[in-house]
């Protein structure tokens, strides 16, 4: 196996002006621009998203349509849960004019099954003419094409950072955490630890188990596993040895896995929590009672202060688009600057951002600790390589057998090299 390093292309312009040749559907040159579409009759649009983004979904659409007579998006929200299998049939039994992503993984899967439109000719012109500013979406813009193309355009950021409950640490008497290392934050999930009171120095989500790994920019494919070895010999301390984090059993049998942690947060059970931006805008439409703060991800012993992760979502259109110039036309509104600021202001940090943009954001957070989300320095949190899904969901699979004591950790790291070799022959 290579180094993802050498798989992704990292230099922006090159990917930009190359005349690259690529499977799927391709559209000529597009004609017009965001102000003046050239279509000859009005047209509408279909754009699909899963339904939590409603508010701020809506906000923006709503923006778009009340400035274009000649374009109109119609809004179709689809149920978050299992929004890739629902959105599979739909492309199945509709035609998709434009639709969200969650992230590269899924996006690849519909490219491979012919369901998303090659949009390289519109972004090179975009970067051409400037009338989108590609530098605005910040260092992992560099890793959204798939094969040497564009499929889609990032129109939201992710970013793990750390949130903590001041109640705890006042009551406590412990100061609030600023950057530390993963063994200052071990050690000081313990002494947060009150069994008694059913207090938890941290809940850590089973969702990432590589994170350790991605801090030092190592991936799942890479020869070298110590990084990733590392960081499973990290989860175990906090849940089984320190006990100082609800347990990887405790996370399989909750009622709703993907909120309980949210939850758990919010009923002021849980002194750390590291999780992504989301929670933010969570905890401010809960009205939690708890007083929250953000402060930096914990990193590895000699890894850069604000390292972190985190990835994009996308906009993309269908393969059975009716009008893809109409569509690039709404994609650049939405993922763009205008698009942008609105959802900044509905607490939502876009992919593409400026001063303007991170001024709203603040000032919707409420809390100026969520300028640590910019100031990150993140690694792309999945590769755009068929086959990382499966690798990723392999290992997560055998995280988990280790932490319920099903498998020893010799075990679990020799199965997960033996099963990754198979997702890239």
């Amino acid at each position: 196996m290579k180094c993802p390093k050498l798989l992704i292309p990292m230099i922006l312009s090159s990917l930009l002006l190359s005349g690259c040749s690529g499977s799927g559907t391709e559209k000529n040159a597009p004609s017009g621009s965001d102000t003046d579409y050239t279509g000859a009759d009005p047209v509408d649009l279909d754009f699909y998203v899963w339904d939590d983004g409603e508010r701020y979904v809506t906000n923006v659409v709503d923006a778009f349509n009340a400035m274009h007579n000649d374009i109109h998006v119609n809004v179709i929200f689809v149920d978050s849960e299992d929004y890739e299998g629902r959105l599979e049939k739909i492309f199945q039994e509709n035609h998709v004019d434009i639709f969200a992503s969650k992230g590269m993984s899924p996006l690849i899967s519909e490219i491979e099954q012919g369901y998303v439109m090659d949009i390289t000719p519109y972004v090179n012109q975009s970067a051409q003419d400037g009338s989108l500013d590609l530098t605005a979406f910040g260092n992992m813009f560099n890793d959204v094409t798939y094969e040497d193309r564009y499929y889609s355009f990032p129109s939201r950021a992710t970013c793990w950072e750390l949130y903590y409950n001041k109640d705890l640490f006042d009551a406590a008497g412990l100061p609030y955490p600023q950057q530390m290392t993963w063994e200052e934050y071990a050690d000081l999930a313990v002494k947060l630890t009150d069994p008694e009171k059913g207090i938890y120095g941290g809940y850590w989500a089973n969702w990432i188990p590589n994170f350790y790994a991605l801090q030092h920019g190592s991936y799942l494919i890479d020869d070298d596993l110590t990084y990733i070895r590392e960081g499973v010999e990290l989860l175990n301390r906090f849940y089984n040895e320190d006990k100082s984090h609800v347990s990887y059993a405790d996370m399989e049998q909750g009622e709703d896995p993907s909120y309980d942690v949210f939850a758990m947060f919010e009923s002021g059970k849980i002194a750390m929590c590291p999780q992504g931006e989301w929670m933010l805008n969570i905890l401010l439409e809960d009205q939690t009672s708890v007083h929250w703060d953000v402060a930096p991800m914990p990193v590895p012993e000699g890894v850069e202060s604000g390292t972190s992760w985190g990835q994009y979502q996308f906009v993309a259109m269908g393969s059975s688009c009716t009008d893809p110039d109409a569509s690039w036309v709404f994609m650049k509104f939405f993922c763009g600057r205008e698009g942008s600021l609105i959802r900044a202001q509905n607490a939502i940090i876009p992919a593409y951002t400026d001063d303007d943009i991170i001024r709203e954001y603040l000032s919707a957070a409420q809390t100026e600790h969520a300028r640590y989300f910019f100031d990150a320095k993140k690694y792309q949190e999945q590769l755009p390589l068929k086959g990382y899904e499966d690798t990723r969901q392999a290992f997560a699979d055998l995280v988990t057998s280790y932490m319920m004591g099903e498998i020893s950790l010799d075990e679990c790291m020799d199965a997960f090299d033996t099963q990754r070799q198979s997702f890239f022959q």
